[in-house]
């Protein structure tokens, strides 16, 4: 049974360039689970010693950088328009992280097979 999970992902992988050249767009092959991925990872904190790596919680590493805050967002129509002029230029606006962009202002939020309790946006 296993064997032919296997066979199944590894043919539905080799057919991905045939599917691509018939048209079909990447978003609509359900075989597809990622593209262009890196593989999984651990997650490494580095410390001064090993002595504080087994002690002191990651935060106090001094290589940790917590990522939350307040950014700069912009969004653009299409991937195309993101070019070096487009990003220096132009208005940006402060935007939660993390957070849903959709939720704080920027484009609508998408949601299938249920009826939300709130009017489209």
């Amino acid at each position: 049974m296993t064997s032919r999970k296997v066979d199944s992902v590894g043919s539905g992988a080799a057919l991905l360039p045939l599917l691509h050249l018939a048209g079909m767009p990447t978003w609509e092959m359900p075989h597809l689970t990622s593209l262009n991925r890196l593989p999984p990872r651990a997650t490494l904190i580095p410390y001064p010693s090993a002595g504080d790596a087994l002690q002191r919680p990651r935060e106090e590493s001094p290589w940790f950088h917590l990522l939350n805050g307040v950014w700069d967002f912009k969004i653009f129509g299409r991937p195309e328009q993101v070019t070096h002029a487009a990003v220096e230029q132009g208005a940006w606006s402060p935007i939660a992280v993390p957070g849903d962009w959709t939720v704080q202002g920027y484009g609508r939020p998408h949601y299938t097979n249920v009826q939300m309790p709130f009017p489209n946006l």
